[in-house]
């Protein structure tokens, strides 16, 4: 008699994923329980399963904002599967998105690779993935200058773009105190002439602070009057910050 295979760590998760009876909720859960687990095993079965979640574009979403959070030691197997996912013009708009964000994750300074794929995909007409690789791109172009500023808080969350330091947005001139620090920080990210990568950088730098003036001025972001000088990127990433 040939032996039962012995369950992995990753096989109840898996189960769960491929299982159309299961809800939403176990599907999501399991999808992080994959990452968890952070091995090779639990990154290909986030990757084979991902076809599973057809009909969920949330939970697509989350499988490749997963990915794009683990080791970079997976990056071999990580990247031509985002990659593919990014280019797949049939993949739901928000899931494309998570890919290219995803992917920016393992990019390096002056990355041949995958700048000119972030180039060729800032002029897409799906505003959601020109938007994420005009950021993706920026990130590549600055990544020597600014390294140092991802990851540092948040449990090593790895970020699209690099908070500025509150010197920065300052004035040469003096030091601003803090309600007019967040007046000229309001105007900078609601200036049309502020690039996305930019009103990023802003955003995590009122993520870093988290006080109560930072987390109202990050809701201000959100009202409706103002939808005609961000977008839904913006505000989605605002949404994920201030959650």
């Amino acid at each position: 008699m040939s032996a039962i295979p012995e369950e992995t760590a990753c096989d109840k998760f898996i189960k769960i994923l491929r299982d159309p009876k299961t809800s939403c909720g176990e599907k999501y859960r399991s999808i992080f329980e994959l990452k968890s687990i952070g091995t090779e095993e639990s990154v290909n079965a986030l990757i084979n399963n991902f076809d599973q979640l057809d009909d969920s574009d949330l939970l697509k979403h989350e499988v490749t904002y997963a990915l794009g959070q683990m080791d970079t030691k997976f990056a071999h197997i990580i990247k031509p599967f985002l990659i593919k996912v990014l280019e797949d013009e049939k993949e739901y708009p928000v899931v494309r998105h998570e890919s290219g964000e995803g992917l920016s994750n393992f990019a390096e300074a002056n990355d041949k690779e995958l700048l000119p794929i972030f180039e060729k995909f800032a002029l897409s007409t799906v505003r959601e993935v020109s938007g994420t690789c005009s950021i993706a791109a920026e990130k590549i172009k600055t990544f020597n200058v600014l390294a140092e500023r991802y990851g540092k808080k948040y449990n090593q969350t790895r970020e699209p773009a690099a908070p500025f330091t509150e010197a920065e947005l300052n004035e040469k001139e003096c030091v601003l105190d803090q309600k007019t620090l967040n007046q000229k920080i309001e105007a900078f990210v609601l200036s049309e002439k502020t690039i996305l990568f930019d009103k990023y950088r802003a955003l995590y730098l009122l993520r870093d602070r988290a006080d109560a003036e930072s987390i109202l001025l990050l809701a201000k972001f959100l009202d409706k009057k103002f939808w005609d000088k961000t977008n839904n990127l913006f505000r989605h990433e605002v949404c994920f910050v201030l959650g």
